[in-house]
């Protein structure tokens, strides 16, 4: 996934580009928007930006699969997972969702993991294996990202630990966490963080995207994207 892969925010994505060109490259980056706006695409394209232009090589690989990139998300217990579920134990599912529906919602996650009515966290395990993947040597060189989708799905102890990450950061490596509510994130955490806002789709970017990529009918798409409020993922629904 690229930056010409996301829908609308050519201004966002310029100025993200142009950071990484420069070596603006804050170790802790937030990324705000509502549900459907493209926060997920928008951090999958900015680490695989990132990686090519200074990891020396390694240019053509899926981010999904690169070995430097990282992807913690919300889990829970389920027929495949029993306890103390974390998310590498979902990974395969997480790439078919990623390549399917990079704009799709919890809910969408949650019932493609098959876990009913389950809500999902992320737990203190989680953080220790962030921890772990964190203090590894980057392969190739060049830097390691963590991106954390659903933030604020973090618990309590999960949260304190990310946040002694932020706070002493390794080299080369960035943290970018994805919320659709930064309100309810810690302080400290939003605080150490660069803020990215992701701002809603215009109707007119949704209205293309759904002609480009669906065929929809020129004029139903226009009636969705009306009724989308700036959410690709709600005009997809």
């Amino acid at each position: 996934m690229t930056f010409e892969d996301i829908i609308g925010q050519p201004l966002l994505k310029k100025h993200l580009m142009q950071a990484v060109d420069s070596g603006r490259v804050p170790h802790a980056q937030l990324y705000v928007g509502k549900r459907g706006v493209g926060g997920l695409p928008m951090a999958i394209a900015y680490a695989d930006y990132l990686i090519k232009q200074q990891s020396n090589g390694l240019s053509d690989m899926n981010p999904l699969t690169h070995p430097n990139i990282h992807f913690v998300y919300p889990v829970t217990t389920s027929d495949k997972v029993k306890t103390k579920p974390i998310s590498s134990n979902y990974i395969s599912e997480w790439r078919t969702f990623v390549e399917t529906n990079p704009y799709g919602s919890i809910n969408d996650w949650y019932e493609l993991v098959g876990v009913g009515n389950k809500q999902g966290n992320i737990g203190v395990e989680e953080a220790s294996d962030i921890a772990a993947k964190m203090s590894l040597k980057a392969f190739n060189g060049g830097y390691k990202v963590m991106i954390v989708w659903m933030a604020e799905k973090m618990n309590s102890m999960c949260a304190n630990k990310l946040l002694k990450l932020i706070e002493e950061p390794t080299d080369k490596t960035v943290i970018i966490l994805i919320t659709e509510d930064e309100e309810r994130l810690i302080g400290t955490i939003r605080s150490r963080c660069q803020s990215v806002h992701l701002n809603p789709l215009s109707e007119e970017t949704i209205k293309s995207a759904l002609i480009e990529g669906h065929n929809t009918e020129k004029n139903l798409a226009q009636n969705i994207a009306h009724q989308s409020e700036g959410s690709y993922s709600r005009a997809l629904d």
